[in-house]
């Protein structure tokens, strides 16, 4: 026999009554996260205010920008608010009707010549997924990817040797990511670590968020990616603390932030921590081209990554650490 549930669908209606917007409930309340499991949200929220950014953009404007895509997987990883815009309004079948359904079958030569058309593994791995994976299978990678230039792989040697440029953690890890991600990974970051001095905290060290509330946010910029936190006083709203707060003066200078997922946290030294780690784990995506940002380029990402990261905003991940 099921168990009772702890919380009823009216208990979760009339918590919902509490609030004027989804994204009000969301930030505020764990049971929207109960909702949406439920398949109730739609039914609970239909009183709220629809998003001011949703109401500019028409159901045309949604079909423009599905029609830049061939599939939609592509769709949805490059515009993932248009593209759940219009799985919200019941038109993506709609706006999707252009997309091909073709699915390539590989073999040994067709694979191979598709590997010829990349420069790097990377780029390989990326923009033909499927080949890629077949050329694993099969164990023809050493044929199929001989062109690529070689893959540099850290040794603890030539980690003590970059470490050994570096007087503080802080310029290692920010100029020098790959080695002092195998350090990290390989718990030898203490030893490499051992002649660096001790820098005194900044304004912008962990312990300014600390006690704090503090938004850690996943967002497009123009055609690239960024995670970040920013401390969350000024505005009630989280995306207003996001859009006009952080990035007020960007968007004014016409730089394009769509916010792809964020979430509000109580201690803002745990949000700071998983910055940094999505930071390592992701070295190998940072962008590193022109200026964007009047406060630079850091913590951007080539490609989206969100799939990768998205557990982190999930309703209740940070209450592991309390």
């Amino acid at each position: 026999m099921a168990g009772k549930q702890k919380y009823t669908n009216e208990f979760i209606h009339n918590e919902a009554l509490k609030y004027k917007t989804r994204a009000e409930f969301q930030c505020n309340s764990k049971h929207y996260s109960t909702a949406r499991y439920r398949k109730i949200l739609d039914e609970v929220c239909s009183h709220m205010e629809k998003r001011q950014y949703d109401k500019k953009i028409s159901d045309k404007d949604i079909h423009t920008e599905a029609l830049k895509y061939d599939s939609r997987g592509e769709f949805q990883k490059e515009s993932n608010s248009y593209y759940f815009l219009a799985y919200e309004r019941k038109i993506l079948d709609e706006v999707c009707s252009h997309m091909g359904k073709i699915r390539t079958t590989w073999n040994n030569e067709s694979a191979i010549n598709e590997a010829l058309k990349y420069k790097t593994l990377k780029d390989f791995s990326i923009n033909s997924a499927s080949a890629y994976q077949y050329v694993l299978r099969n164990n023809i990678k050493e044929e199929a990817c001989y062109h690529f230039p070689k893959q540099f792989r850290w040794t603890i040697e030539e980690v003590n040797k970059e470490a050994l440029k570096y007087t503080y953690r802080n310029d290692f890890q920010k100029n020098s990511l790959g080695a002092y991600k195998w350090a990290y990974k390989n718990k030898k970051l203490d030893e490499v670590c051992s002649h660096m001095k001790n820098r005194k905290i900044t304004p912008r060290g962990r312990f300014t968020y600390e006690g704090r509330n503090t938004i850690l946010y996943y967002i497009k910029v123009n055609n690239v990616y960024k995670i970040g936190i920013t401390i969350h006083e000024q505005y009630k709203n989280t995306r207003d603390s996001i859009l006009k707060k952080r990035f007020g003066k960007d968007i004014k200078n016409g730089v394009n932030i769509e916010i792809i997922d964020h979430i509000l946290v109580n201690n803002g030294e745990f949000a700071f921590d998983i910055e940094n780690t999505i930071l390592m784990e992701n070295f190998e995506n940072k962008y590193e081209g022109e200026k964007m940002l009047l406060g630079g380029n850091s913590e951007m990402f080539n490609e989206n990554i969100y799939y990768n990261i998205k557990h982190y905003f999930k309703e209740g991940y940070f209450e592991h650490f309390l």
